[in-house]
C-alpha cells in the first residue's frame, strides 16, 4: 500500500468513528475530513468543491427544505389528524402508517415527515395501550421503502442519477428519470407493508417505555385535611358534608380533640 492509501484509511476510519462517537457533530467530521485529504495532496482544491456544485447536492438540499416547510405549514396535520382519529385496531393503523409513510416519502424528505408522524403515532399508542415499539419500526421501515419509489425520494438515488448523468464516470448511459425507480420500489413497498402486516408485526418488541410503565402503577396515599372553625363543613356529618362515595378518595379516619375515629360512619 502507498502512503496515500494508508492516509485514506485512516480517514475513513476517522470518518467512522467520529460518526459513531457524535461528539462534534457530522457537518465538522466531514469538512476535517475533506481538509485533511486536501492538505496532503490526495484532494485537488477543484476536487475539494467539487461536490458544492453538484446539481444533485443542490436538490437534496432543495427537498430538506420543502420538506421541513411542509411540516410547519401544517397542512398534512389535519389530514393525519382525520385519517387515524377513527382507527382502533393495530393492524388496522399499521396499515394506514406505513401506506401513508411510504406515499409521502416518495417525494419528501424522509426526517420531516417522520416527525411530522410521531405525535399521532405516540398519541395512538398511548391511546390504545400499544407498545410504541410496535409503530415506530414499521414508521421507519415504511420511510425507508418509500423513498426507493422515485429519483427524488432518497439521496442515494439522486447521487446514482448524477453518476449517471456525468458521461466522464459513466459513459453512453441515458439519464434517469423520475419515475424509473418506481417498478422496483413500489414491488418492494408492497411486499414490505404485506410482510409487516401479515407477519413482520409478530416479531416486533412489545417494550413499554419508563413513562408508559410509571403510568400503569396505580399507588396508594394518604393526606390530611384540616378543618378550621371558619371552615363551612365544620358541624356537619360526613354524609351531609358530601364526603362519602368520593371518586378515587376514601376517609378512613377523622381526628377530633385529640380522638381518633375509625371506621368513619355517615353519620359521623
Amino acid at each position: 500500500m502507498t502512503l496515500e492509501s494508508y492516509i485514506v484509511a485512516l480517514v475513513i476510519l476517522f470518518l467512522v468513528v467520529s460518526l459513531y462517537l457524535n461528539k462534534i457533530g457530522s457537518g465538522l467530521t466531514f469538512v476535517i475530513a475533506i481538509a485533511i485529504l486536501g492538505t496532503t495532496g490526495i484532494l485537488t482544491p477543484k476536487e475539494m468543491i467539487a461536490g458544492f456544485a453538484n446539481e444533485q447536492i443542490a436538490v437534496i438540499l432543495m427537498l430538506m427544505l420543502l420538506g421541513e416547510t411542509v411540516r410547519k405549514s401544517g397542512i398534512l396535520d389535519a389530514m393525519f389528524e382525520r385519517i387515524f382519529s377513527k382507527t382502533t385496531t393495530y393492524k388496522g393503523f399499521l396499515t394506514k402508517l406505513m401506506i401513508l409513510v411510504s406515499a409521502f416519502s416518495a417525494f419528501l424528505n424522509n426526517t420531516p415527515l417522520v416527525a411530522i408522524l410521531m405525535p399521532y403515532t405516540k398519541s395512538w399508542s398511548k391511546k390504545n395501550n400499544i407498545p410504541l415499539s410496535k409503530l415506530l419500526i414499521p414508521l421507519s421501515y415504511a420511510a425507508i421503502l418509500g423513498g426507493t419509489a422515485t429519483l427524488i425520494g432518497t439521496s442515494t438515488n439522486l447521487v446514482v442519477a448524477g453518476m449517471v448523468a456525468d458521461q466522464k464516470i459513466i459513459p453512453n448511459l441515458k439519464p434517469l428519470e423520475i419515475f424509473d425507480f418506481s417498478p422496483v420500489g413500489v414491488t418492494m413497498i408492497i411486499l414490505g407493508i404485506t410482510y409487516m402486516i401479515l407477519m413482520g408485526n409478530k416479531l416486533l418488541p412489545s417494550i413499554k417505555s419508563r413513562t408508559e410503565s410509571a403510568e400503569c402503577v396505580n399507588r396508594e396515599y394518604f393526606a390530611e385535611v384540616r378543618i378550621t372553625n371558619s371552615n363551612q363543613l365544620k358541624g356537619k356529618t360526613v354524609e351531609e358534608a358530601g364526603l362519602r362515595n368520593l371518586q378515587g378518595l376514601f376517609l378512613v379516619e377523622i381526628l377530633r380533640d385529640g380522638r381518633s375515629i375509625r371506621p368513619v360512619s355517615p353519620t359521623t
